[in-house]
Parts: C-alpha cells; sequence; structure tokens
C-alpha cells in the first residue's frame, strides 16, 4: 500500500510541477529573437530560463509556439521566446 501511496505522490507532483511550469511560461511576456550565425535553439533558450523552469521547459515552449518540428534553427530565423525573469 505504501508503493502505491508513494506512487501516486511522484505522479502527482510531476503533474503538478508540469501545470506550474505550463502557467510560468504562458503567462510571460515574450520577445522576438533573430537568430545568428552559430546559435543553437538550446543555447538560446539557456538565456531565456528562469529559476522555475529548466532549459528543456523553454526548448519544449518555443518548439510548439515558433511551430518548429525539430530544434534545428538556421540564421536570420526569427523566434518568439518567453522572458523569465530569475
Amino acid at each position: 500500500m505504501a508503493a502505491i501511496v508513494g506512487i501516486v505522490f511522484v505522479l502527482g507532483t510531476g503533474v503538478a510541477h508540469d501545470l506550474r511550469v505550463s502557467a510560468v511560461l504562458s503567462g510571460a511576456p515574450q520577445e522576438e529573437v533573430l537568430v545568428t550565425a552559430g546559435e543553437s535553439l538550446w543555447a538560446i533558450a539557456e538565456r531565456h530560463t528562469g529559476d522555475d523552469v529548466a532549459v528543456p521547459e523553454v526548448v519544449r515552449w518555443v518548439m510548439e509556439e515558433n511551430g518548429l518540428d525539430s530544434c534545428v534553427i538556421q540564421p536570420g530565423d526569427r523566434i518568439v521566446l518567453p522572458v523569465l525573469t530569475s
């Protein structure tokens, strides 16, 4: 029984975290960034990550918001990013 309670707690904690991150990202102001040579989506996302949101979560949000099928971006692309404060 304790194992079941532990599993439910862990799953519930994960769902609560996902909902909190979703709320933070959807409520954040946005800015458009021009991709320059040598930049990657992960590096750009890392610069736009706050204390409450991890880089993979920002990358996922950026991909969804910008209609990207992959993390590949090119110089000259314009992408919308969340503005998160630490």
